[in-house]
């Protein structure tokens, strides 16, 4: 949160909707993208420094950069992925990629 609040507030930013996905999750939360001023990407700033989960239950137009940043970003052990177990992983993420976190077979 503190991450975000520090890119955001007292900001203008600009939020963009998919216009080639879902606009609302089941619950009816908005999905939208954030331009920071700068014309970074508050979403993609999120989960390149670990901050945030891709979320994989919905298709949309990023969807594969997202991911490749979750990866990268888990790779790298930035942000949340520093000292992650599979325990702290939300349980969608744990159904849909049981393979991260797993302990290497010796």
């Amino acid at each position: 949160s503190e991450f975000t609040r520090r890119l955001c507030e007292n900001k203008t930013v600009i939020v963009l909707l998919d216009s080639k996905a879902d606009q609302r999750d089941k619950y009816g939360r908005l999905l939208a993208y954030i331009c920071l001023p700068d014309g970074t990407f508050l979403n993609e700033r999120i989960l390149a420094e670990g901050y945030g989960y891709a979320y994989l239950p919905y298709e949309h137009t990023h969807f594969d950069t997202y991911l490749e940043l979750q990866n990268q970003a888990l790779q790298s052990s930035a942000g949340l992925w520093k000292n992650a177990t599979r325990k702290d992983l939300p349980q969608w993420l744990s159904k849909r990629r049981p393979e991260l976190l797993r302990q290497p077979k010796n």
